[in-house]
């Protein structure tokens, strides 16, 4: 899923190692000094790859032992709930739909034109070389975790946030602390401020006088919204009703048995993710 993938541990991996470079390269400070302190971004990178493959194979042995079968492939649904996936069929009482999510991207005018140097949350995860400078738009949790990171590595960074504070939604007063000891690790922040539009590689914003600015970036981080639902394999099953779920409210089964669980939906009224995601499964195929 998302959060294995390109979520909550490839993030917390790339963390981990910019925290031991801060320790090495301020030490001084426990009484422990160290001489030629440098970093590999290029094995940071690996390293992050190979924990996820660990896990992943880890989820994969889980699946073999309980006896659950993996197609991969693009599956479509025929009659009833029988998917045809790589020239097999597969017939099931049951169908759970776990596409999870895809990036939202927004219509700010010419950011699609900017091409790769726009980055969401799966582009700057495949990224094989860091970049001197680094404009985040959005300071939620995502955004604030690439930033650190790459702060730590020396990247010059600056955050465009639309809110007055980082962190939304979280305690206030905690949120400016923290970003008291981001801005004296040298992140720039741009608060109460709004993108209008893009330009290359320059980020242009109007602040809450609606006086505007800019900042350039070798790469611009876009965060500043949730993933959107992935409807990219959903629309192909013959017969299935979105499942609309409001705050608060209780999941709700297709008259199909056909079942949809993603981030989207299941996390509306919650912020754990996978504990989420399976209490949803059981609620809708029962346990």
């Amino acid at each position: 899923g998302v959060c294995l993938n390109e979520g909550c541990i490839p993030t917390k991996t790339l963390l981990y190692s910019a925290k031991v470079y801060d320790y090495a390269m301020h030490g001084d400070k426990y009484g422990v000094f160290a001489e030629g302190v440098k970093y590999d971004y290029e094995k940071i990178i690996d390293r992050k790859n190979k924990v996820i493959r660990k896990l992943v194979g880890g989820v994969g042995s889980k699946m073999k032992m309980n006896k659950v079968q993996v197609v991969k492939g693009e599956g479509r649904s025929n009659e009833g709930i029988t998917i045809s996936c790589n020239g097999e069929s597969f017939v099931a009482a049951n169908l759970l739909i776990c596409t999870g999510s895809e990036a939202f991207v927004p219509p700010i005018e010419g950011l699609k034109e900017a091409g790769d140097i726009i980055l969401t949350n799966r582009e700057i995860l495949a990224m094989t070389e860091q970049p001197k400078s680094l404009v985040v738009i959005g300071g939620g949790v995502i955004g604030m975790e690439f930033a650190s990171f790459f702060n730590s590595l020396g990247t010059e960074v600056t955050v465009v946030e639309m809110l007055p504070e980082i962190l939304g939604g979280l305690d206030g007063e905690i949120s400016a602390m923290l970003r008291d000891v981001y801005a004296k690790k040298g992140i720039n922040f741009n608060l109460s401020c709004r993108v209008t539009k893009i330009d290359g590689n320059k980020v242009f914003f109007v602040d809450k006088d609606n006086v505007e600015h800019s900042v350039e970036g070798e790469k611009i981080l876009y965060v500043g919204n949730a993933d959107q639902e992935f409807t990219g394999s959903v629309g192909w099953v013959e017969g299935f009703t979105q499942v609309i779920v409001s705050k608060g409210s209780s999941l709700k089964m297709d008259a199909g048995n056909v079942f949809e669980v993603n981030e989207q939906i299941i996390t509306l009224s919650s912020a754990n993710l996978m504990e989420a995601a399976m209490s949803g499964g059981f609620a809708l195929v029962g346990e």
